[in-house]
């Protein structure tokens, strides 16, 4: 961590850094440990946290402020959470298995209506909503593994949610 204040130039922006850091390391630390339960993790995630703010330093305001304590647990929080992500996706599910559940034909007897409207969609509508919704792929992902542009999913899975609400509205859920 001292290399990357070292690396601030400006000495004003250099002593924000480390006081930030002084002050909320503890917390942000106690933060991701709650989500990851692995302090190697944990440390990772505030290592990744403390970067991002980094980028941000100068639109913070007073290292002692509210809303400074508020980003930097934020910050840290998000980052334990896309390590968990990452982790979890790999070893819960992969794509195939992802495909296999979506193409499981049983007839659904459950009596949660927004699940029926959802196996109403097409079966590529339910492909972007599960991959996005269920296992929390990124657009990037899923467009590398439908072999799409991240723009060109990002349209078709709001379209699909589109499509998914106006079911919904029509049978009166929404």
């Amino acid at each position: 961590m001292l290399i990357m204040l070292m690396a601030i130039e400006d000495e004003k922006e250099r002593s924000k850094a480390r006081q930030i850091y002084e002050n909320y390391v503890g917390i942000m630390r106690c933060k991701a440990y709650l989500i990851l339960n692995n302090r190697q993790d944990a440390d990772d995630a505030v290592h990744n946290a403390f970067v991002r703010i980094l980028d941000h330093l100068e639109s913070l305001p007073d290292p002692q402020s509210t809303q400074t304590k508020w980003y930097v647990v934020k910050a840290a929080e998000n980052a334990a959470i896309d390590i968990w992500r990452k982790r979890n996706r790999i070893s819960e599910v992969s794509y195939n298995e992802a495909l296999e559940i979506k193409n499981f034909q049983e007839p659904y007897e459950g009596d949660n209506k927004i699940i029926k409207e959802i196996l109403k969609l097409s079966e590529r509508d339910k492909e972007y909503l599960l991959l996005k919704h269920v296992y929390g792929y990124k657009n990037a992902e899923i467009g590398k593994l439908l072999n799409m542009k991240e723009d060109a999913v990002k349209k078709a899975v709001r379209r699909a949610e589109d499509r998914l609400e106006e079911k919904c509205r029509e049978e009166g859920l929404l």
